[in-house]
């Protein structure tokens, strides 16, 4: 997500020309730390460092001096970072190729390789650029069958095509003690296969320094949680949700914890200090993702409606802390936890608690056409939450192809939506 600025800039610059040279190259991405990221205005520092973050684990993928692993987006990066690897997720390189409208043509090469276009657009785009050898190469693919159904099968897809070694983690989809037991083991037997084949070692003490990171990660997550509870809340939706690079990409590593720390240092510094304006009217938790292409949603959203996302689903805390003398139980438990796996009533349940919490008067999930674990419970979470008097809005898209984001309808739905809201107090 955080390399899309640099692109576009070199877009910018010598236009269409723009080449997988340039794109796959590391140098790319130091000139884009040097003169982009650090010279350039952001709402808060913090959001500059974690656009540096993404960009400096980038370059290293594409330097190669160390072993890479392709992971599925919930994978767990700590062992990744256990085992001396630098983490690369094709679908967050996908968002990037839609800011830059490279996707239509990366997913029409996918198309021509057999991809289904009923597929998810992440995994199309994903497939196409892997095709386009726009991606660093990879010497290992770490999947999770968790939460998407879709990113195990476009990694055995990879894993053939690659010529390299794939390793699933099947996630059961309830969390009892057996289910922590059974993943806990595979997780570990994952580890060791690796260090057997001789592509990297697990290092113990980096692994148990990886769950403090996380547990340190976590403190300072819960914090900005309970700063964005303040009316007006001190960070805005459009800035939440850049942080969702870092529960993707980032658990477990050291710089992770310290951008968590800053960014909710800075959210207090904002309340300390007073935030401009009135109260906000319009609170509202965000479910899913958003588009990544480049769209006018969040500014009419949060600049003409008035309404205003004050905590978003993949950047919250739903795991206890971890135990770092048992990290493999830990992890399993913490991916066991998430709301989303399983029955939908646990998703239910944890949405309206995110919007007792935050005192949000609203839900928005963003239906990502292809996403077929999260668009399908939408009925149900509507039903549910309008039990407890929250209102919900399902805004069909797709995160990836703009030419299946009804741009009109959107606006229209969000402006019913924000009338709505007026007589919905929590």
């Amino acid at each position: 997500m955080f390399v899309l600025e640099v692109f576009k800039s070199f877009r910018q610059k010598f236009g269409d020309s723009i080449s997988h040279k340039i794109l796959s190259s590391p140098f790319t991405y130091s000139f884009a730390r040097r003169l982009l990221v650090r010279k350039r205005h952001y709402s808060l520092k913090a959001l500059s460092e974690i656009t540096d973050f993404g960009l400096q684990q980038a370059g290293e993928a594409y330097r190669g001096k160390k072993p890479v692993a392709w992971i599925t987006a919930f994978f767990p990066t700590e062992l990744v970072y256990a085992m001396g690897m630098v983490p690369f997720t094709p679908e967050i390189a996908a968002a990037s190729a839609a800011a830059l409208d490279l996707a239509p043509d990366l997913m029409q090469r996918a198309k021509e390789a057999g991809f289904d276009p009923d597929t998810c657009s992440f995994h199309r785009c994903a497939g196409g650029g892997s095709l386009e050898g726009l991606f660093p190469k990879p010497d290992v693919l770490l999947a999770s069958s968790h939460l998407c159904d879709g990113a195990p099968q476009l990694f055995r897809y990879l894993s053939r095509n690659l010529q390299r070694p794939l390793y699933v983690a099947d996630v059961p989809a309830y969390p009892d003690e057996e289910s922590e037991k059974y993943l806990a083991r595979q997780l570990e037997n994952i580890c060791f296969s690796m260090e057997e084949s001789g592509r990297c070692k697990l290092d113990w003490d980096r692994l148990q320094e990886a769950i403090h990171n996380v547990n340190r990660a976590r403190t300072a997550q819960l914090l900005l949680s309970h700063l964005r509870r303040e009316n007006p809340s001190p960070l805005w939706g459009s800035e939440g949700l850049v942080t969702v690079f870092l529960t993707l990409q980032g658990e477990g590593f050291r710089r992770t914890a310290e951008l968590w720390e800053n960014l909710a240092r800075e959210a207090k510094e904002r309340l300390e200090k007073g935030i401009p304006g009135e109260e906000e009217r319009h609170r509202l938790v965000w479910l899913h993702f958003k588009p990544f292409y480049s769209n006018e949603l969040f500014q009419h959203i949060e600049n003409n409606l008035g309404m205003k996302s004050v905590c978003e689903e993949f950047t919250s805390v739903f795991w206890e802390p971890l135990d770092p003398e048992t990290p493999f139980l830990s992890l399993a438990r913490k991916m066991l936890s998430n709301p989303s796996l399983g029955p939908t009533q646990r998703r239910l349940d944890w949405v309206t608690q995110l919007a007792r919490e935050h005192k949000a008067n609203g839900v928005v999930h963003f239906s990502h056409w292809g996403c077929r674990q999260a668009v399908g419970g939408t009925l149900m979470l509507k039903d549910g939450l309008q039990r407890e008097g929250i209102p919900f809005l399902s805004l069909d898209g797709d995160c990836v192809d703009a030419r299946s984001f009804p741009t009109e309808q959107a606006r229209t739905r969000l402006e019913s939506f924000a009338e709505m809201l007026e007589g919905a107090v929590i």
